[in-house]
């Protein structure tokens, strides 16, 4: 994984952590991580819902479908999209 956007998260995860994704074997496993969280949040923000009581109510099927929605992201390990399944085709 050598794309600029790569590179980006490896510098700030540094300045951020003081240690090097660069030379590290899971520096991937990082960048996967990072995607993974992000896509999870964006699903949450799109389906999260407040109710009547004040409480945030997040369906799990609506989440399902709101990752498994997910098409173009741009993320650190490159564009991501799923399949009605759910996985990330190569």
């Amino acid at each position: 994984m050598n794309t600029e956007v790569y590179q980006d998260f490896a510098r700030r995860y540094q300045s951020r952590y003081g240690q090097s994704l660069l030379d590290e074997e899971w520096g991937v496993i990082a960048a996967y991580t990072y995607d993974a969280a992000s896509i999870l949040l964006q699903a949450i923000e799109q389906v999260a819902v407040v109710d009547g009581a004040g409480n945030l109510v997040i369906g799990r099927q609506a989440l399902a479908g709101a990752v498994r929605d997910t098409s173009g992201y741009q993320g650190v390990t490159g564009v991501i999209s799923f399949d009605g399944k759910g996985d990330r085709p190569p």
